[in-house]
């Protein structure tokens, strides 16, 4: 997770070079995903100026970040690079937990911060007609910056490509953190580290000097040459000239940000000289001990590619002594709202209980308010488990049940919350994105009737809902050694710009006419009213809630009671069994 000033400490011992052809490169694939969409952003920045524009309008989609991931492996093995691996973490120490927190509510501030900012009027939207151009001649680049977080799948979305892009058999989530995996294997190959870590820098190899690390922002490629320079660091040869391994001048840089680099270097040469008079670095004491350790190279082979935070989560199974905590990414939502993670908690909590049963000590980790806070998570009993998978997976077998599934546990969570649903149309605009059907439009309608803070939570609680099925079907897949086809949307499906302009078809409005008469007729919500009733709620809000229901109705009329015909029930109500997948019971090696 890098260390302050570190790469700005060590930078000129670096030396500047050309990579020959066939050089061996294992990349940081986390830091990959974030170094392209850093020059997505900048290559968007030199097509349309900076302005105060709403950055969800002028976000990079994943389908472009996924385009860009590729290219510039492309232009990397068009330079005669050889891409031997990439590496992503699968799960991290229990001692960058801090670490992790603090950079979650870092996101979220920012997030609040906008939030704050236009909360009642958003910010006006931009014209993105223009085809983003990055990694090649054409390529033009300017200062940029968001006002949000990146993407919450920014990862999913580079997996992705990976996967599909020809490089999934070079590419492994490892069971630890990647730099370790990344470091391991360009020592032994003799090759070069990709990175934008500086943790690579305090890597040892056993005796040899030919492994190195580049920094992503410090490689450049000439279009003309196809010649490949950057700025090189040996470690090895660079803690000779110290007298002592990196990773101590890294330990001191941690306890000490503050302090000026020549101090620092100072005392690693009053230890060095120590050291010759016999005393040892292992002497100074228990801390540096365990800080070390992070930097041992591991051992073992990565497996299939997962996300990072699921691929933590699956390490954790039989696990004991170790504290349980799913990390759930920062969404760009209504910060002023209950959690978009509300949405299909239950599905998390199921995929939960498969891994971990009869295990009540797991925590969410989200955004709770405007602060980042842990959720216990109370495991369903095995009997419930069994009832739970056979409605979905029976679901998953209909055409286009993610759609449906999805908008009824939208409209699950307002009524939890004795709330109307979203507006009609936001729900046919998610309809018509998870169905694959939506016609986006020009792009060129004014701003109230796109992007409002009602669209934004919708949609925000639409990816909840798709990442806590994505979860689950990594779990299903973990747990029964078999391809269960849950058919899980690919992330690229996930985009705002065609969200915001998608034109619904009839069918989509079908469905949500289908999901809204279900939702305002189903015997819970009526029992929910009559509760709500008893417990001596003021007339002017029960007539506030009826009014809203009233219009719903009136807006879908026919249209939902026919569907309704046509239709089915709520899914979690389902009862059916299913005979398994591929011939053979799953639930029986699932829950007994």
């Amino acid at each position: 997770m890098g260390i302050r000033h570190l790469y700005t400490n060590l930078r000129p011992y670096a030396s500047p070079t050309t990579l020959d052809p066939g050089t061996e490169i294992f990349i940081d694939g986390p830091g990959l995903a974030h170094y392209v969409y850093d020059q997505c952003l900048r290559a968007s920045a030199s097509q349309s100026p900076p302005a105060d524009t709403n950055p969800w309008d002028s976000a990079i989609s994943y389908s472009a970040l996924q385009d860009g991931v590729i290219k510039y492996l492309h232009m990397l093995e068009s330079c005669g690079a050889k891409i031997a691996k990439i590496y992503f973490d699968g799960a991290l120490p229990a001692s960058k937990r801090p670490t992790r927190i603090s950079r979650l509510e870092e996101l979220l501030r920012k997030l609040c911060k906008f939030h704050a900012s236009y909360a009642h009027t958003l910010p006006r939207c931009a014209d993105r007609s223009a085809r983003l151009e990055v990694f090649s001649e054409k390529a033009v680049y300017a200062p940029a910056s968001s006002p949000l977080p990146a993407p919450p799948f920014l990862v999913v979305a580079t997996l992705e490509a990976l996967s599909r892009g020809g490089y999934a058999d070079r590419t492994s989530t490892v069971p630890g953190e990647a730099e370790g995996y990344a470091a391991r294997d360009a020592i032994a190959a003799g090759g070069v580290v990709l990175t934008s870590d500086s943790d690579l820098l305090l890597f040892r190899g056993e005796g040899g000097g030919d492994w190195g690390v580049v920094m992503l922002k410090d490689l450049e490629v000439n279009f003309s040459t196809r010649k490949i320079s950057t700025v090189l660091f040996r470690p090895d040869d660079i803690a000779k000239g110290f007298g002592l391994e990196l990773a101590f001048l890294g330990y001191l840089s941690r306890c000490e940000p503050y302090t000026s680099f020549s101090a620092l270097r100072e005392r690693c040469v009053q230890i060095a000289e120590r050291g010759k008079g016999g005393a040892s670095v292992e002497e100074m004491g228990w801390k540096w001990q365990e800080f070390a350790a992070g930097y041992a190279l591991p051992e073992g082979d990565g497996g299939r590619l997962l996300d990072p935070r699921i691929g933590e989560v699956l390490s954790l199974r039989g696990s004991v002594g170790r504290k349980k905590e799913m990390f759930l990414p920062v969404l760009w939502e209504d910060t002023s709202r209950a959690s978009a993670w509300d949405v299909c908690r239950g599905v998390r909590v199921l995929a939960y209980s498969v891994l971990f049963p009869g295990d009540m000590s797991l925590e969410e980790i989200s955004r709770r308010g405007h602060g980042i806070s842990g959720t216990p998570v109370e495991i369903f009993p095995a009997k419930e488990v069994k009832r739970k998978l056979q409605a979905i997976i029976s679901e998953s077998q209909e055409k286009d049940w993610q759609a449906r599934y999805i908008l009824q546990q939208i409209a699950k969570t307002f009524a939890t919350r004795n709330q109307p649903p979203p507006h009609t149309s936001i729900l046919e605009s998610s309809a018509s994105l998870l169905s694959g059907g939506n016609n986006p439009t020009t792009g060129k309608e004014p701003a109230s009737a796109r992007w409002t803070w009602e669209r934004i939570q919708t949609f925000a609680m639409l990816q909840a809902a798709w990442y806590s099925l994505l979860l689950l079907s990594e779990v299903l897949k973990e747990t029964t050694g078999s391809e269960i086809a849950l058919g899980i949307l690919p992330v690229e499906m996930l985009d705002g710009r065609c969200f915001v302009d998608a034109r619904p078809g009839a069918g989509d409005r079908a469905l949500v006419g289908e999901v809204l008469l279900e939702y305002f007729g189903r015997e819970e919500d009526e029992k929910d009213t009559e509760e709500y009733m008893e417990e001596g709620a003021g007339a002017e809000e029960r007539n506030s809630k009826e009014a809203d229901r009233e219009g719903v109705w009136k807006e879908v009329g026919g249209k939902a009671r026919n569907a309704r015909k046509k239709g089915r029930g709520p899914m979690e109500e389902t009862e059916v069994e299913v005979a398994g997948v591929g011939g053979r019971n799953i639930f029986a090696a699932l829950v007994g």
